[in-house]
């Protein structure tokens, strides 16, 4: 839902539905999930492309340390996140 509504430039209530989306599933399946890692990750995007950098950026600095320790993610896409976290 975040996605679309994102997509659709209402970005307030993609907000909305990216954090309700990733409470949720924290709750449910815990912080390793990898669907809310994903819907933080989108979040953040998000945040970054609407040029709110400081809320973003914990998030994405959040989102890899937990795929690096929950996913072990691999040196080859590690670097990846790690960009958007520099």
């Amino acid at each position: 839902l975040g996605v679309c509504l994102n997509d659709s430039g209402k970005y307030k209530e993609a907000e909305t539905a990216f954090r309700d989306a990733v409470e949720g599933l924290t709750r449910k399946a815990g912080p390793q999930d990898t669907r809310a890692l994903t819907y933080s990750a989108n979040l953040a995007v998000m945040l970054m492309r609407s040029e709110r950098l400081a809320e973003a950026e914990p998030i994405i600095r959040k989102v890899y340390e937990d795929r690096v320790r929950f996913h072990d993610l691999g040196a080859e896409r590690a670097h990846v996140l790690g960009r958007l976290v520099r």
